[in-house]
């Protein structure tokens, strides 16, 4: 193991799902994944949680793509983790945009070359409306409470009349569809994210 690279360590475990090729990998950037958290958290249990969460959820995916350098890619990835946590602390919530630009991270590493799509944004916005209006009634209604108007469980509950675990399973539900509906709407989903995340920091 000693002798492949980054990246074929990375494309070797996420087709095998051996947890020493994601070991290998861990102790060659646990220092520099440590560090951006150490940054960003400024305690070191916190931040070491944040390392290991962050390895723990590699498990869990499988790029659409192979990840073409794990450096950059381990370090937006850790960055954002150590964001969405902060904001959840200081607020009680996370956006959308930070889950979904998250996940979106984690499975296609080509979101880090985004061009500058600047002057499209309020194009863009509409389109994301859009594809939140395309969601079911339920899942509709439980992400813009969840996310856009940062609501509770239990008030999201005693406003819709359902249970806490229909409410978890309408944000979950919600989320995935709405990232797969970007997801094939082409480039451009990338961008929006990339927007939505800006305009609801």
């Amino acid at each position: 193991m000693s002798k492949l690279k980054d990246e074929e360590l990375l494309s070797d475990f996420f087709e095998r799902r051996d947890k020493r090729l994601l070991g290998e990998l861990f102790l060659r950037h646990k220092l520099m994944v440590f560090s951006v958290a150490m940054k960003y958290l400024k305690h070191q249990e916190q931040a070491e949680d944040a390392v290991m969460n962050l390895f723990e959820r590699l498990f869990d995916i499988q790029p659409k793509a192979p990840v073409l350098q794990v450096k950059p890619w381990l370090y937006t990835l850790i960055k954002n983790s150590c964001l969405m946590e902060l904001r959840s602390k200081s607020n009680g919530n996370v956006s959308l945009g930070d889950e979904l630009f998250f996940e979106s991270v984690m499975e296609n590493e080509s979101i880090l070359h985004l061009p500058d799509e600047g002057n499209k944004k309020e194009e863009i916005l509409q389109a994301m409306e859009r594809e939140l209006e395309n969601l079911n009634a339920f899942q509709k209604a439980c992400v813009r409470q969840f996310y856009l108007e940062g609501k509770s469980y239990e008030e999201i509950s005693r406003l819709n009349r359902i249970s806490l675990n229909e409410v978890k399973s309408h944000i979950q539900n919600g989320k995935r569809n709405l990232r797969i509906r970007l997801q094939e709407s082409g480039n451009g989903w990338m961008i929006a994210f990339l927007i939505w995340i800006s305009s609801h920091a």
